[in-house]
């Protein structure tokens, strides 16, 4: 079962497929801050490409708010740490990408938003 983030500071289940559970928290000014700052490194590299600068803020967010995961293996099968060179792998899969954008950035940007209102 998914769930989508609500306003506070509470962790959230997101389940990505059967068996794949990324657990994350809201995403604060901090991190968005930090995948705006990801974003215009992208951009100030590769001018032309804003698809890759929004997988660059995504990443960047999902690195600062994935707490915990279930189903995430390494090659071998083991369970695999959650690290933000792990957490940077797991978006570059599309389906992840997409959850992460839609359950955690999309959510937060728009408390954001109301915050500043």
């Amino acid at each position: 079962m998914s769930m989508i983030l609500r306003p506070g500071g509470e962790p959230r289940r997101i389940e990505i497929a059967e068996g794949v559970v990324l657990v994350c928290l809201p995403m604060t000014t901090t991190a968005a801050l930090a995948g705006a700052s990801a974003r215009h490194a992208w951009l100030e590299a590769h001018p032309d490409d804003q698809e890759g600068a929004e997988v660059a803020f995504t990443r960047t967010v999902a690195q600062r708010t994935i707490v915990d995961w279930t189903g995430i293996v390494d090659a071998d099968g083991a369970d695999l740490p959650v690290t933000p060179e792990a957490v940077a792998a797991l978006v570059d899969l599309p389906m992840v990408y997409t959850e992460i954008k839609r359950q955690v950035v999309t959510p937060g940007l728009i408390l954001e938003h109301r915050k500043n209102a």
